[in-house]
């Protein structure tokens, strides 16, 4: 089991929770590298059965449910049945369970960094939702959108004076061509300067 953390009790105590202090970086976002969920019993329907799961993401932010558990103490209880199976949802568990804890730091207009919580029902909840059903889904690659030529310009001209595109390429982890494919369109956006041959400008 992992040390160092301590459970986080939910709502009424009929869950608890526990998120590791490690975090895997990917673009802005901040993804925990494992988090644990215990829940006590069913809500509406007696005292068992006690659920267990735990999530790992390993280090290209793909989260995976590798534990998952159910166990019936009560020998007075129905014990485990079918239906408790049944309303396992185990892709909503994952995504909506990381995303909870995923945050994504962004530099305000003044170059100070922001990072808004992931509130459930939020827009950063449901950014970081739709982020890790990319990653789970294998859709690493992102649409190009103005915001995100807009970010690229921002990585490229804060690493002006040494390797611009490179850091493009490490930022958003994507393939030095997508990544030189990124900055040539925030250029043809007016986002960056234009550039000769040999030239790097922002």
């Amino acid at each position: 089991m992992p040390n160092g953390t301590d459970w986080i009790v939910l709502g009424d105590q009929a869950a608890r929770l526990r998120v590791s202090r490690e975090y895997v970086v990917l673009e802005d976002h901040w993804i925990p590298t494992w988090l644990e969920i215990s829940v006590n019993g069913r809500p509406n329907d007696g005292p068992d059965p006690e659920g267990f799961a735990r999530v790992e993401v390993n280090r290209n932010g793909v989260p995976r449910l590798v534990e998952f558990a159910f166990r019936a103490s009560d020998p007075e209880s129905q014990g485990i049945r079918q239906a408790d199976f049944r309303e396992v949802e185990v892709s909503a568990l994952v995504e909506e369970l990381v995303a909870g804890f995923t945050f994504r730091a962004q530099r305000g207009p003044d170059g100070e960094s922001i990072v808004e919580p992931p509130l459930e029902g939020s827009d950063a909840y449901l950014e970081a939702l739709r982020f890790i059903g990319r990653r789970r889904a294998g859709r690493t690659s992102r649409d190009i959108t103005p915001e995100l030529l807009e970010r690229v310009a921002r990585v490229y001209r804060s690493n002006i004076d040494r390797h611009p595109t490179k850091a493009v390429e490490h930022h958003f982890q994507v393939s030095q061509r997508m990544a030189a494919e990124y900055v040539s369109r925030a250029r043809k956006r007016g986002l960056l300067p234009p550039t000769k041959r040999g030239q790097k400008r922002a």
